[in-house]
């Protein structure tokens, strides 16, 4: 299936930057309470800590930009790689063996099967054999799509300021990456981001 390495390989990245972000999230509120609780004065009561601030906020922004970045070159790679499968010519000698083999009016199984082992690879050359279970232009168009879709979700859910001002949560990030394999059109790592590791999440903010 085409570029389906590559698919599954941002998927699982870009879920693992989703990941990252609210670790981060969580180890830069924990820094902000100690810092203010280090600040107490005698008798002061501990008053809720639900943003960041000073060089603390800066920090977190700067390194959230950077997993944005990432994740958004992961994707960039992935269009490339679909690109490139789609677009890169059979070398002369495949176009050699599938004109003989076009000129035969019998090809048996096993020759086709060899054929394919040696030539296969080729989008091109599996479009010239009328392959079914090659994608058309319109599902190769969709794949794009949806990582179009994902680069939007990327750029809203891997937000700094959203999650400092509680636009976003880290369930709702938990929540989304569930659903990035699916988007992608790979198979699903039930492994990570489950309906537990949301409700852990949301009883962490």
């Amino acid at each position: 299936m085409l570029a389906a390495e590559s698919r599954a390989r941002a998927a699982e990245a870009v879920r693992g930057i989703i990941t990252k972000t609210i670790a981060e999230y969580k180890d830069a509120m924990g820094s902000e309470r100690d810092f203010v609780s280090a600040h107490l004065q005698p008798g002061q009561r501990m008053p809720e800590i639900r943003t960041l601030t000073g060089s603390r906020r800066e920090a977190f922004v700067s390194r959230v930009d950077g997993y944005r970045d990432e994740a958004m070159a992961e994707l960039q790679a992935l269009r490339d790689a679909i690109d490139a499968e789609v677009t890169a010519p059979p070398s002369d000698e495949a176009i050699r063996a599938l004109t003989a083999l076009r000129m035969r009016k019998n090809v048996s199984e096993a020759e086709m099967s060899a054929f394919m082992r040696r030539y296969g690879d080729n989008y091109q050359i599996r479009q010239a054999l009328g392959d079914s279970d090659l994608l058309d232009g319109s599902e190769v168009e969709s794949i794009l799509e949806s990582v179009g879709r994902l680069e939007d979700d990327v750029t809203r859910l891997v937000d700094a300021d959203a999650l400092l001002d509680g636009r976003n949560t880290i369930g709702s990030l938990s929540f989304s990456s569930m659903f990035i394999p699916q988007a992608m059109g790979v198979a699903v790592d039930d492994g990570e981001g489950s309906e537990e590791d949301v409700r852990e999440a949301d009883d962490d903010e």
